[in-house]
């Protein structure tokens, strides 16, 4: 049995799903990855984002992020930081440590 869920989110639509899936696999065992793209780079700026805290992986295109010209998520509350990752790709993704 697989351990591990990617999940791809395109779309700043829909996040009580992302949240509710995410739980449950998080609940179930599951070491649970998010790569946000597209538009889902703006669920970053949702008040319900920081739900995922502490429950999965997450990971941001970077080519999307800065072609908005998307602001880094800031988190005043508590000591939370975004960087590069290391990946050898077209595009940087970005890190985001919850």
């Amino acid at each position: 049995m697989n351990d591990k869920l990617g999940i791809l989110v395109s779309s700043d639509k829909y996040i009580d799903h992302l949240i509710g899936i995410t739980k449950a696999a998080h609940r179930a065992g599951k070491k649970v990855t998010i790569f946000l793209t597209n538009q889902g780079v703006f669920l970053t700026k949702n008040e319900r984002f920081t739900e995922l805290e502490g429950i999965c992986h997450i990971s941001l295109c970077s080519l999307c992020f800065e072609s908005f010209k998307h602001e880094k998520p800031s988190f005043p509350d508590k000591k939370r930081e975004v960087h590069r990752t290391g990946w050898d790709l077209p595009y940087k993704p970005l890190q985001l440590v919850l």
